[in-house]
């Protein structure tokens, strides 16, 4: 059967190309194309990209690849491997018997030895369970009379921090220790806080937010478009709030 280097080399020729020219004109590399014409399948890249070579190749001469690829196919298929050869069936009976009898030996000396064991064995008799005692559960202690216990204390109620935005502003809130929140509310925004002690305001558009601490509302921060920095609200501030709303009445 033809060789592919072959085949191709005699269709070019046929044609009056050089190998040069040919290569130049498809842009096939020249290791692969003096590969492909010399039969060289080790120096040749992966099958896929050898593939498409040779459908370039054949296609600046005007041929159809199916030739060529069948034969680079040929080429590089794994030859067919050859049958073991079979062994006669006296030999395989001569070379397992011994096996087959030293198994069949291990099987009956282990019947053997599980029987003994098993009838050697001494009888083990459970003694008789320890009879169960009840527990009484111990009695709670009795309270003196006219003695109540005390009430567990309650938390002091947490503050609450209601910020309304009519305007677009920028708010920093730190909640006793914690970390500080960030955010820029847009209008008509409502955002809630809680706290147990304290509230650390700044406000970037202090005309352009509405406070309310536990529920009461606060008077105005500032002008629209001024800055407040680090404004403390406490419970005094809810304190001092009320007198001054004595002091006006």
């Amino acid at each position: 059967m033809e060789s592919l280097g072959a085949y191709l080399r005699a269709r070019r020729e046929v044609r009056e190309l050089s190998l040069d020219g040919l290569l130049r004109e498809t842009r096939i590399p020249r290791y692969v194309g003096e590969a492909l014409e010399e039969d060289r399948y080790k120096d040749l890249p992966a099958p896929v990209f050898t593939r498409g070579f040779i459908r370039a190749y054949l296609r600046h001469l005007g041929l159809p690849p199916d030739e060529a690829l069948a034969l680079f196919q040929a080429g590089i298929a794994p030859p067919a491997p050859s049958s073991p050869p079979t062994e006669p069936a006296t030999d395989l009976r001569r070379r397992y018997l011994p096996i087959a009898v030293c198994l069949a030996s291990g099987t009956v000396l282990s019947i053997g030895l599980y029987a003994y064991v098993v009838l050697t064995r001494p009888v083990m008799v459970p003694l008789p369970p320890k009879p169960l005692t009840a527990q009484v559960p111990a009695a709670p202690p009795l309270e003196a009379p006219g003695e109540k216990a005390p009430a567990p204390e309650t938390e002091a109620a947490p503050l609450r921090l209601v910020v309304r935005a009519t305007e677009p502003t920028w708010v920093r809130v730190e909640t006793d220790e914690g970390e500080p929140i960030q955010e820029l509310l847009p209008v008509s925004a409502v955002r809630e806080w809680s706290a147990q002690s304290r509230f650390v305001l700044t406000v970037g558009n202090a005309g352009g937010i509405m406070l309310e601490l536990n529920g009461k509302p606060l008077p105005p921060l500032g002008r629209s478009g001024e800055v407040v920095r680090d404004l403390v609200l406490r419970q005094a501030t809810l304190e001092a709030e009320a007198g001054t709303d004595a002091a006006r009445r």
